[in-house]
């Protein structure tokens, strides 16, 4: 009996230390790059240092083409009542330039977490798909291969506004569609016929509402904020975030869906258990590449960038969405799904390459 008993615990132990000894490579882990894979499992015991709280910094970048050199920093957050002060990671620097945070009150373009060993979680509690130094993908990479590491949940909350038309459109969130892949959901949304001619007549009309919204003082907020930190103009975030809510809280689903009123969707709080799965998919995440933005009178255009005092005037111009929409619309009719794709691809880069350029537009 005794006999049997060892035996027992002999090979339990051997097949516990087999499954520690598991290399990143026999759990599934298939990459385009080679390289990421060894990356991941020479960083492997620097990523739990974070999750075991015996670090405070750490720079991520991967081996591959085209990444970005991100540097996290542990940040106490110490209210004046606060018996516990809060401890999150911020992301603090991209390729070597510090992260540009227009606004000290809201985190828009800070991307901080949490680390809550008690519940073996890593927290994002918003996460913005952020313009113009680094994506929603590149920080996902980072936060998923920490959580399956560290053997922790991956917990956010989907804060994206382009969140709201993938509602509308697929079913679900930017964000879940991103961890989890594509999954494939179509909403009779999608082939709805929209009218060029009612699309503008409905979009001019919202958009000269943006005043009433504060939208305004918020654009300004930022370029005051670029031009203090000595951004120069093509590097500041001049649309964000308000363009993206211009999009998608007016413009898809009040003039192109036809909903009689501002969408305001609860944001979900979502929890994922990371698998190898979803780290093969988030690694091969195709980006796409950002396009110069043409417009016909691109001829007409110099080479001199725009000085803050003239965006200032420009950004609340109507002229310049005219000008976007009569280029990125030749059709007379459209489906939702083309329309969020225009909105979000076309009309966005056109605008930002107007704003800041010099152009001669026919009046």
């Amino acid at each position: 009996m005794r006999l049997v008993l060892f035996a027992m615990i002999f090979i339990i132990y051997l097949i516990l230390k087999i499954q520690s000894s598991h290399t990143f490579k026999e759990r599934g882990f298939y990459f385009r790059d080679k390289n990421v894979h060894d990356y991941l499992k020479q960083q492997a015991p620097e990523l739990k240092k974070i999750c075991q709280g015996t670090r405070n910094s750490y720079s991520w970048e991967l081996p591959i083409s085209n990444s970005k050199a991100l540097e996290f920093e542990e940040v106490i957050h110490k209210e004046k009542f606060d018996l516990f002060p809060q401890i999150s990671w911020n992301l603090m620097r991209i390729n070597g330039e510090i992260n540009f945070n227009p606004r000290h009150q809201e985190s828009t373009l800070t991307i901080s977490f949490q680390i809550r060993k008690e519940k073996k979680e890593i927290h994002l509690e918003k996460l913005f798909p952020t313009f113009p130094k680094v994506s929603g993908v590149d920080i996902l990479q980072f936060l998923m291969s920490l959580s399956y590491v560290c053997d922790f949940t991956l917990s956010l909350r989907d804060a994206s506004d382009i969140s709201i038309s993938y509602r509308m459109l697929h079913g679900t969130g930017y964000y879940e569609n991103l961890i989890k892949g594509n999954l494939g959901l179509k909403m009779a949304n999608q082939n709805k016929i929209i009218s060029k001619k009612d699309f503008y007549e409905c979009a001019n009309h919202e958009l000269l509402k943006l005043n009433n919204w504060g939208w305004i003082a918020h654009i300004d907020e930022i370029l005051n904020s670029c031009q203090k930190k000595a951004i120069s103009v093509q590097d500041c975030p001049i649309h964000y975030l308000w363009l993206g809510k211009a999009i998608h809280y007016i413009l898809l689903p009040i003039c192109g869906l036809k909903y009689k009123g501002t969408v305001f969707l609860p944001q979900p709080f979502l929890v994922f258990h990371i698998t190898p799965k979803d780290l093969t998919q988030i690694f091969n995440k195709l980006l796409p590449k950002s396009k110069l933005a043409l417009h016909p009178n691109i001829n007409n255009c110099t080479s001199k960038v725009k000085d803050y005092k003239t965006v200032k005037k420009n950004v609340i111009s109507l002229k310049f969405f005219e000008h976007a929409f009569d280029f990125c619309f030749p059709d007379m009719e459209f489906t939702a799904l083309s329309l969020f794709d225009i909105l979000k691809g076309c009309v966005t880069e056109t605008l930002n390459f107007l704003w800041k350029n010099e152009c001669h537009l026919e009046e």
